[in-house]
């Protein structure tokens, strides 16, 4: 026996032993190893057999799990060809249950195998800063799907079989990962047939645009804009064309400008996601209330964030003038073994099994639709995956989780609503109004809406279970949802609902399939409640100021009358003072009725 089929075969006996004492241990509710019985030789006798039966079980389950194989019409709504094109097909089901379980388990399979990626992944990042790649190109992501492969252009039928797949962002990086796998053979004793490699997956899904500088309010640029790297990013919300504007804010675009010297070096459009009220915000997070959200990533996807570092890297914005070519040396010592690299496989297909473009969910020209844009009036609250402007400088936060989101202030929608009618039904009857948000508990699989729009309303289904990819080097929890359609570039932002429930908001498509990710409405609000907790004073944009210092027993606050007029509430003082807020003398920013905040000297 070679000294490769010796790893082989102890790995694939070590990982038949921890499925089968995991699967055994949740259908007996023992431990599969028992010790000594508390009740005699009759109840270890009896655990013993329970077990044994148990073991019988798993096995036989296990073995029908890895053989499964499943056959559909070509014309299925349960399968689709991978972006449209070539002989790859995946299927909407998941694979068996226990199969699932073994994936996703803490310390499975999975797991491991992204601790064996890592170096990969490392060793990507750096070839792709000294290319100044962007960083979408090194992304590696492993899944477990039902795939198979149509035998012919004029196949009826394809049939699907449990597989591991690694989806990687460019050609490049799948070469490098290519040939790291070759030194993983473990990860093909878990189903016993080769791991797939394909370019593709999940990416970050904002839309680079141009919008000419004449169209934007460009009198935000000193108050409201953000310092990034020498220059500034601009945020502005689309005025729409007055038939396509609503009274619900869901949807809406929002475009972000990166300018220096005068210049834009990059501009993204992503979706408004829905605004921020109190009944979804709660009294502890009542500071952020009126705001709107949207995705964080865009301008900052392409920078090169080092959570150490003073400011953004100037090596951020990357160059899409490269070559694949680059690396291909690191596949020059391929073996004769074939690891289903799907890229190979499309090249040699026939040009007459392409189909048509594919529908793109989402799919909008902001120069076309837009005859605006505002200006948002308040600096910005952001975390974009790890990197938070919560406290002091960008790359200064150390508190914030891997998340992705902005919220933005601007009067423009604070009347408005969170308000979209259920599959795209115009019926007042079938309006729902987002009011609250949904615990990740609450989320169980099944039919879950994405809203692009009071009328725009898209039907998904939300899978099973909370999973991590890397997304530009980051690894983020996120819930997946299958669409109809892929979802097209600039539907970061957009939120998904249940009813008048907020459920969580997209950050990634994946290029090509009917699949997306989200970050769920509960981490969103846990993470601003960590990064961005109510401060001692008013928000920044308060500039409150005493004319005399102030000599009190107890603090001074501002509270909000229902009026939305605010009411100066005095405890016990020693002498009066005079109080002066702005320049106009008119509120900058406006909380609601609960929100408290004592003013600090």
């Amino acid at each position: 026996m070679s000294a490769q089929s010796s790893v082989l075969t102890q790995s694939s006996v070590g990982l038949e032993s921890d499925i089968l004492n995991t699967l055994v241990r949740a259908e007996t509710g023992v431990a599969a190893e028992a010790g000594p019985g508390t009740g005699g030789e009759v109840q270890q006798g009896a655990e013993a057999q329970v077990q044994a039966k148990a073991s019988a079980n798993v096995s036989q389950l296990l073995r029908d799990a890895l053989n499964t194989s499943r056959e559909f019409p070509i014309n299925s709504r349960e399968v689709y060809q991978y972006q449209g094109r070539g002989k790859l097909w995946f299927g909407r089901e998941s694979p068996p249950d226990v199969l699932e379980q073994m994936w996703r388990k803490p310390d499975g399979i999975k797991q491991r195998l992204d601790v064996d990626l890592q170096p990969t992944r490392d060793e990507i990042k750096r070839k792709g800063s000294q290319q100044k790649k962007n960083w979408a190109e090194g992304n590696v992501n492993a899944e477990l799907r039902m795939s198979g492969y149509a035998t012919s252009s004029r196949a009826e039928s394809v049939t699907l079989c449990p597989c591991v797949w690694i989806f990687c962002g460019s050609k490049w990086a799948l070469k490098i990962v290519q040939k790291a796998i070759r030194n993983l053979p473990w990860v093909e004793s878990f189903l016993g047939r080769s791991v797939g490699l394909c370019t593709g997956g999940p990416q970050l899904c904002s839309r680079p645009t141009l919008i000419p500088l004449e169209e934007l309010r460009l009198h935000a640029v000193s108050k409201d804009s953000l310092p990034y790297r020498g220059g500034k990013i601009l945020y502005h919300i689309a005025k729409l064309d007055p038939s396509l504007s609503s009274p619900s804010v869901c949807g809406w675009l929002c475009c972000t400008t990166y300018m220096k010297g005068g210049e834009v070096l990059d501009q993204q459009v992503s979706r408004i996601g829905g605004v921020l009220t109190h009944t979804i915000l709660g009294d502890k997070l009542g500071h952020h209330a009126d705001r709107v959200i949207t995705a964080a990533h865009g301008v900052f996807e392409r920078a090169d964030l080092e959570a150490d570092s003073e400011n953004i890297s100037t090596s951020a914005i990357s160059s899409d003038s490269e070559s694949d070519s680059d690396y291909e040396d690191s596949a020059n010592d391929e073996d004769e073994r074939d690891y289903s690299t799907e890229d190979t496989i499309q090249e040699k297909a026939n040009t007459q099994y392409s189909q048509p473009r594919v529908h793109l969910i989402g799919n909008v020209d902001p120069s076309v639709i837009v005859t605006d844009w505002i200006p948002f009036e308040d600096a910005p609250t952001i975390n974009f995956l790890g990197n938070s402007n919560g406290t002091g400088p960008w790359g200064k936060q150390t508190t914030a989780s891997v998340s992705d989101y902005t919220l933005l202030k601007t009067e423009t929608v604070r009347l408005m609503h969170n308000s979209y009618h259920r599959a795209g039904n115009k019926d007042r009857s079938l309006l729902e109004t987002i009011t609250t948000h949904s615990k990740n508990g609450e989320l169980g699989a099944g039919p879950i809406w994405l809203i692009l729009g009071l009328n725009c309303v898209e039907e998904a289904d939300l899978l099973p279970g909370e999973t991590e990819v890397f997304l530009s080097n980051r690894l983020v929890t996120v819930r997946k949802v299958q669409l109809r359609a892929p979802l097209a570039h600039g539907m970061s932002g957009a939120w998904l609902a249940r009813g008048n429930s907020w459920c969580g908001m997209v950050i990634a498509g994946y290029v090509g399939e009917p699949l997306a990710l989200f970050i769920t409405a509960q981490d969103i609000l846990l993470d601003l409640s960590l990064s961005f907790p109510q401060t001692a004073g008013p928000p920044p944009s308060f500039q409150i100021k005493a004319e005399q210092p102030a000599q009190r027993d107890e603090p001074y606050t501002w509270t909000l009358k229902d009026d939305d007029e605010w009411e100066e509430q005095r405890a016990q003082w020693d002498k009066p003072e005079m109080w002066s807020v702005n320049d106009d003398d008119q509120w900058a920013v406006f909380v609601r009725a609960s929100s408290v905040y004592p003013v600090q000297y």
